[in-house]
């Protein structure tokens, strides 16, 4: 793993080395100054020697503006690093989610990718910034002070040098009973994000339901977890500045203690003493602050797993060679078998043939399989076995985006993106003509609610179009799909939220618009899916019925019972 954390931190080399040569400077010129300081109270203040006490107190002078100018250096290059890494690690993330299958998300969750690519990259910043430049002013500073400290006595500074590895031992110990506990933290943020995102999303529901201080029981019990889990973590992360304070202090006691023998004695002076003493602080407070930087790095580490379990994570549906075109919309089902991961099989030895340029009508219970079906002709899964051709070739012929470009696909929650109604009909084409975007619209009788807004096409609409209503959406998403000019069209039951005339019309300007075009249509309204060419009757996961709405009438039971209910349906409605 740390092998591939090098791997991304090679591009940003550059900054990590220019913040790792201004580490060592600012280290060095802060480390001369008590030495220099040790010189001015023993040569100067207690020879009353102006002239040199001034001399080398602008030397003190000097070196600080270089501690200044190298300090503020090293924290841009190592943030500048940071913030690469964080981005090149979201960027990362975030490409391999658009391979994801839906298998490959429910896996993960919504709430713990928003989790990862937020939450554990800023940890990753963080830790990386005080890293770069930490890891290098520590042990640099170290190694000068402990130079400085021989240079002034050998005996006193192996006593404080000694000490250090009592400091790494404690650190190592937390360290090792941190990382599972960082891991159970990151879990409970991941519930807590959902329980959140459910409630945003939800909150029409919560409020029709007077659920809300149910909902708030939940948030605080997850909000609660969240705490005690960062409690066990933090609390004892916490205790490596307490016990390395412990030990420098003891260190320092012990340096008076001996120290002070030896100015009695005349062999140390006050102002060797004194330096020996900042040098014990700078060193000890150094392993202290790699102690600290390594408990960030334990943290750091479990964000940098979680991420690249995303990363390393290959789709479950992957591109064919690509070198064939898709010729036409003709599709056929051989023999396909499927089934949900972890549940009975769906469909088995489903055949199906549909020319190109055919209108299909699809209906059935819940649960029979038309959405099923038909998420199987653009890969959104896969199948388990048989063979599933679309325009004369299997579908594992095609990449991905080859096979997707041919058919636009209407699911049964319209989804729209903020921005303006231009900017999500442009999904489907960023080439399309105001023309083309016009004709589309009028098509799914969007044009008309459209031009009432005092800003028609580039009227902002709220986040998922929440700022329409939903037969609203169906329209725009309708007319999205026919400005794509596909070869299949796929409408999983996308006018579920349309008065009949609308849905009529519809259905109209499919005829006169898309006359080439293959049409699959899901809908549980019989008088949508009459005026098809043929209708497909759909029972657990079979097709129990394929032909007209006459023939249907009269060779398949359940459309029988369809139509009567809901004959049944309207005389109720109108009586």
């Amino acid at each position: 793993m740390y092998k591939k954390l090098l791997n991304f931190l090679k591009p940003h080399g550059r900054d990590i080395w220019l913040s790792a040569l201004c580490s060592s400077g600012e280290s060095l010129f802060a480390l001369w100054i008590p030495f220099v300081m040790a010189k001015i109270m023993d040569h100067g203040v207690s020879a009353g020697d102006l002239g040199f006490t001034i001399r080398n107190g602008l030397l003190m002078t000097v070196m600080a503006l270089f501690v200044v100018v190298f300090g503020v250096f090293s924290m841009k290059f190592a943030t500048r690093a940071g913030l690469g890494l964080g981005t090149d690690l979201r960027s990362a993330a975030y490409r391999k989610m658009q391979t994801f299958t839906f298998q490959n998300l429910e896996k993960f969750g919504t709430a713990s990718l928003i989790t990862r690519l937020t939450t554990d990259i800023t940890t990753i910043q963080t830790t990386t910034i005080q890293a770069i430049k930490y890891l290098v002013r520590a042990p640099s500073m170290m190694l000068f002070a402990a130079v400085f400290s021989f240079m002034i006595s050998p005996k006193l500074a192996w006593m404080f040098i000694a000490l250090i590895p009592v400091v790494l031992i404690i650190v190592l110990i937390i360290i090792l009973k941190l990382r599972p506990r960082f891991f159970a933290m990151q879990q409970c943020i991941d519930h807590l994000n959902q329980v959140v995102q459910e409630n945003i999303i939800a909150q029409g529901i919560v409020k029709a339901f007077c659920r809300q201080e149910h909902q708030k029981n939940i948030m605080a019990e997850s909000n609660d977890r969240v705490m005690i889990a960062s409690d066990r973590a933090m609390g004892l992360s916490i205790l490596t500045s307490p016990l390395g304070n412990f030990v420098l202090y003891m260190g320092t006691i012990l340096l008076y203690w001996y120290g002070g023998r030896d100015v009695i004695l005349g062999n140390l002076t006050i102002g060797q003493l004194s330096g020996l003493t900042s040098y014990l602080t700078e060193l000890l407070s150094r392993v202290l602050m790699m102690a600290n930087l390594s408990v960030m790095f334990s943290r750091s580490m479990v964000s940098f797993h979680r991420l690249l379990e995303v990363i390393e994570t290959e789709p479950e549906i992957c591109d064919g060679p690509g070198t064939l075109p898709v010729q036409d919309g003709s599709i056929s089902f051989r023999d396909v078998e499927f089934g949900y991961a972890g549940s009975p099989v769906l469909m088995k030895n489903l055949n199906l043939s549909i020319p190109s340029g055919q209108t299909v009508g699809i209906i059935g219970g819940t649960g029979s399989g038309k959405s099923t079906l038909v998420s199987l002709i653009p890969r959104l899964y896969d199948i388990s076995g048989g063979e599933l051709r679309v325009g004369g070739n299997s579908i594992e012929a095609y990449t991905l985006g080859q096979l997707r470009d041919e058919i636009a696909f209407v699911p049964q929650t319209s989804t729209l993106f903020s921005g303006s109604i231009r900017d999500n009909l442009l999904w489907a084409r960023a080439d399309a003509t105001e023309e083309e975007i016009r004709e589309a619209c009028i098509a799914a009788c969007a044009h008309g609610f459209i031009s009432q807004f005092p800003e028609g096409y580039d009227t902002r609409i709220g986040q998922g179009g929440s700022t329409l209503s939903g037969g609203q959406r169906q329209r725009l998403c309708i007319a999205r799909a026919i400005l794509k000019q596909p070869k299949i069209l796929i409408l999983d039951d996308a006018t579920s939220a349309v008065d009949m005339a609308t849905d009529a019309s519809i259905r109209a300007s499919f005829r006169t618009l898309l006359p080439g075009v293959t049409k699959l249509i899901i809908a549980q309204r019989i008088s949508s899916v009459a005026y098809t060419d043929r209708i497909l009757v759909m029972d657990k996961g079979k097709i129990v019925g394929d032909g007209t709405h006459e023939e249907l009438l009269e060779t398949c039971q359940i459309y029988r019972e369809l139509c009567d209910l809901q004959h049944y349906g309207e005389e109720a409605e109108y009586a």
